[in-house]
């Protein structure tokens, strides 16, 4: 099992939380972060996340064309959004989030002075604090498993993108 599966399922035992509210949750605050820290000149870099269920995306499977774009994030966030309500957790299948254009992972390595410490590693880094708080509020019951009562942290607002 790893490490995402044993944060929330630590807390289930504990008979504090559902398991699949607090999996959607820090998923759903993971996949904003990376998404919204992307950096963008086009918009390509952030309109090519994909979160699939499974498997990760393939570029031939067409989720997205290479070079789909979305500069402010909103579209490829609503989108994820949609997969991450409908995942559920408890039955351990994974979700993904990836990008599969060429440059993603010199992005990722800082050859951008708007992401110098890249997003993905960053957001890692974070994964501790995002499962406690999306614990305190399942516990709390602040939010629940549907997209609309989960909590957006902030999702639309273009200020915290990062740009």
């Amino acid at each position: 099992m790893g490490s995402f599966a044993l944060a929330v399922d630590q807390f289930a035992k504990r008979g504090m939380v559902n398991i699949d509210v607090v999996g959607r949750k820090i998923a759903f605050e993971v996949y904003r972060r990376v998404i919204f820290r992307t950096p963008v000149r086009t918009g390509a870099a952030r309109g090519n996340w994909m979160c699939t269920v499974g498997a990760a995306a393939m570029p031939t499977e067409g989720l997205r064309a290479v070079n789909d774009t979305d500069r402010s994030g909103r579209c490829t966030a609503a989108t994820m959004g949609d997969t991450v309500k409908d995942w559920k957790p408890s039955a351990q299948v994974p979700i993904f989030l990836a990008n599969n254009l060429p440059y993603i992972e010199s992005l990722e390595h800082g050859s951008s002075r708007q992401a110098p410490q890249g997003m993905v590693a960053l957001t890692i880094a974070e994964f501790g604090g995002i499962a406690e708080d999306a614990a305190a509020h399942a516990q709390a019951g602040t939010f629940g498993g549907s997209r609309a009562e989960i909590d957006m942290g902030g999702a639309w607002d273009a200020g915290e993108a990062g740009e």
